[in-house]
């Protein structure tokens, strides 16, 4: 799948189900009356925040999000190599979990039941 196309037109999607307007969601999100606007039309993406706060808009977590008809989620996560403790994964998350800024993903890796937890760092946007 083509997450970069997708990831708008699935904001759009939901958007209109909700019947708002992209202003109007925008607003609410406390962004300029263009945020949405631009991330529909492929012009930026959100950032992490970001895009857990258009979750939350939404009322639904980024498994949910992602899983439409069923589709299993798949997470990539691409890590800086110069951190020997650090590897880059991709998951099929049996949970994802979100508490404030921390974000718990469940998985199993060569049968192996393991859990990580990150800590987003959210930064104030303009």
């Amino acid at each position: 799948m083509d997450y970069l196309s997708w990831f708008p037109e699935r904001i759009a999607e939901l958007r209109m189900q909700k019947n708002v307007s992209a202003r109007d969601m925008s607003l609410s999100l406390g962004q300029s009356a263009s945020y949405i606007n631009k991330i529909e039309n492929g012009h930026i993406m959100p950032s992490m925040a970001g895009f857990l706060y258009i979750c939350e808009y939404f009322n639904m977590t980024p498994r949910q999000f992602f899983d439409v008809e069923g589709t299993p989620v798949t997470l990539g996560i691409t890590v800086d190599p110069s951190s020997p403790e650090e590897v880059s994964v991709i998951w099929e998350p049996e949970r994802i979990s979100i508490m404030g800024t921390e974000v718990t993903v469940t998985y199993t890796d060569t049968g192996v039941p393991r859990t990580v937890t990150v800590v987003l760092q959210l930064e104030d946007q303009p």
